[in-house]
């Protein structure tokens, strides 16, 4: 009877220490992007961009790589110079290792362009936002009437959500609205 009873704590014991190994066995691992040397891969960015950048490769840069798909999708927000105060932003993804324009859509699932700007003047302003906890970007602009500085209720912009099935980044008519407007009031905090 006591062998017995050894043997159920012992089998016990076993289960509780094989638990966890079985527990993250069990767990998908997160994906890592694949390391991307962008800045090696200027001159094919402004290549790929050349309507938008008329520039040569000083003035174009890698503003931001962060993770914003988490699906291992290389990606980096790149900036070229457009005048005294304005940048041109595009979102570049890797795709068997070239540089190309990320994918956006609208809130039926069309096609639609890039267009992001980042800067801003006494009066006027936009920025670009890449958000890794929300798989998403955010472009905000805010104008402001003559003769005064803009304020939050002047901020507003579009939400683009990573679509993993799709390879896209599109408008969530749910999710969208409520990124933008806590991004805008990041933008003005001070105010």
């Amino acid at each position: 009877m006591r062998t017995a009873r050894v043997a159920k704590l012992l089998l016990s014991f076993f289960c509780l220490l094989s638990f966890p190994a079985y527990v993250s066995a069990q767990q998908k691992p997160q994906i890592e992007p694949d390391a991307a040397n962008w800045d090696a891969l200027i001159p094919k960015i402004k290549t790929l961009l050349k309507q938008v950048c008329i520039v040569d490769d000083s003035d174009m840069t890698v503003a931001d790589d962060s993770d914003v798909t988490a699906d291992g999708t290389p990606l980096a927000l790149v900036e070229c110079r457009m005048g005294a105060y304005m940048d041109a932003k595009a979102l570049i993804v890797l795709k068997k290792g070239e540089p190309a324009l990320a994918k956006f859509r609208d809130g039926h699932g069309k096609p639609i362009d890039q267009d992001f700007i980042d800067g801003a003047s006494v009066m006027h302003g936009a920025a670009t936002i890449l958000l890794p906890a929300e798989h998403a970007v955010v472009q905000l602009y805010w104008n402001a009437e003559e003769d005064r500085e803009p304020t939050l209720a002047d901020c507003a912009g579009t939400a683009y959500i990573w679509n993993r099935q799709s390879k896209t980044f599109d408008i969530d008519p749910k999710r969208s609205p409520g990124l933008v407007e806590r991004e805008c009031r990041r933008q003005f905090k001070d105010q």
